[in-house]
């Protein structure tokens, strides 16, 4: 299956997927994701998710997410058969609110990028906050394998930093 798909979004941006993939289990993939550099992320997760079901690759951390808003750049390849998936590519985003499931509370104003280089998708944030309070999320996962992940503050208010950790699944 060939695809060379352009999808035009809002403001001038716009996203496009091309490649081939063979729709069997030994199948080799090799497709390309770009979009320009002010793609509505929210709207580029609800595009990437089925891509990556149909092609059967991880997005790590993105899978988690639910994506409220912000802004971004996605630029990957994605190629290997089912069983031996690799990624390379980064994307980066800015002025981010969403939600992690496992994680109490909305992350906003959040700017970072993720790095996918073959089986590993590293992730960076520059800035973050839950509540008014600043984060850095900083951490890697490995294809079909475990989140390793630190969530750092400098400055959070004790009662905001029990709630967090009381009504989080993933601290637990």
């Amino acid at each position: 299956l060939y695809m060379d798909i352009f999808v035009e979004l809002f403001g001038g941006q716009n996203a496009k997927i091309k490649g081939y993939t063979y729709m069997y289990r030994d199948g080799i993939n090799n497709v390309d994701i770009k979009t320009t550099d002010s793609i509505d992320l929210s709207l580029a997760q609800k595009i990437v998710i089925p891509i990556s079901k149909v092609f059967n690759f991880m997005l790590g951390p993105v899978l988690e997410m639910d994506i409220l808003s912000g802004k971004g750049i996605i630029d990957m390849n994605v190629q290997g058969s089912i069983d031996s998936i690799n990624m390379n590519g980064f994307a980066e985003f800015r002025n981010a609110a969403l939600t992690y499931n496992g994680l109490y509370g909305k992350v906003e104003k959040a700017a970072g990028r993720l790095d996918f280089k073959e089986d590993i998708i590293k992730f960076m944030s520059k800035q973050a906050y839950v509540k008014t309070n600043p984060l850095s999320v900083n951490g890697f996962v490995k294809i079909n394998d475990n989140l390793d992940f630190n969530i750092l503050s400098d400055s959070v208010e004790a009662k905001d930093a029990l709630e967090i950790i009381n009504n989080s699944s993933l601290l637990k």
